[in-house]
């Protein structure tokens, strides 16, 4: 996406949310929640006749989600890494006026 002249781009237009959120739908509703019972899928694994197959799936959701992590990281580590930088340039001003106001 082109920045216009003149305006920063934040992080949130930087990454693409529909194309994200897309692809969470794909993701099965058990691997969402926010309670996950891995215990489940690891019998459903043994007890399948392809536990290779499901076992691929898996790592699939896996590297999908893993790819849509480094999409939001990459859209806003600017700005994070920005505030980052101001935080401890305000630190370090605290800490210098500490010391000269120290008798």
């Amino acid at each position: 996406m082109a920045k216009p002249a003149g305006r920063s781009v934040s992080g949130r237009e930087q990454v693409d949310w529909e194309y994200i959120n897309e692809e969470l739908r794909d993701i099965p509703a058990d691997f969402r929640e926010q309670r996950f019972h891995a215990l489940k899928h690891v019998v459903d694994i043994f007890s399948s006749g392809d536990p290779q197959g499901k076992t691929a799936q898996i790592r699939d959701h896996e590297a999908r989600i893993g790819d849509l992590v480094d999409m939001v990281v990459e859209g806003y580590y600017t700005g994070f890494a920005h505030s980052i930088q101001s935080y401890s340039q305000i630190l370090q001003q605290f800490q210098d006026a500490r010391q000269q106001v120290r008798p």
